[in-house]
């Protein structure tokens, strides 16, 4: 029942969790609040918006709408989707001002994770973004 997307990238040397296991063992840290550590391919942090709620994310660095990040955004969607046992939903909304955008999200009790790609040309960098925001309290 876990993530089984993450074999797609492995062959293709993209800088994801190791193993699907190992995958929804991240995701859980971040539902439960607890800080990732980042790693040389993925950066991971904690932050705290406007309404209080506080979030745990990280995101994956691609050359410039690279079709990898493309299969990676589609991985992750996929490894989420499998890890919760849940549906992605999509919602149309103001994004930071990238390029392109697409994303998927998925409700959690209290709260929402989300799997985002974004092209920022003026980075010339494409990102897929995992976020994990719960209510605020």
């Amino acid at each position: 029942m876990r993530g089984v997307a993450l074999a797609c990238c492995l062959t293709l040397a993209m800088p994801l969790p190791a193993a699907a296991q190992d995958f929804c063992d991240m995701l859980e840290e971040m539902i439960a609040g607890r800080a990732v550590a980042s790693t040389d391919a993925m950066l991971c942090s904690s932050s705290k918006g406007q309404s209080g709620a506080t979030a745990q994310h990280c995101r994956w660095p691609f050359s410039f709408r690279a079709a990898d990040a493309h299969v990676a955004f589609e991985a992750v969607s996929a490894d989420v989707a499998a890890c919760l046992n849940a549906v992605a939903r999509t919602e149309e909304g103001e994004v930071n001002h990238p390029d392109t955008y697409d994303q998927r999200l998925f409700d959690i009790k209290n709260g929402t994770v989300t799997v985002a790609l974004k092209d920022k040309g003026a980075l010339q960098q494409t990102f897929v973004f995992l976020r994990v925001e719960r209510n605020a309290p």
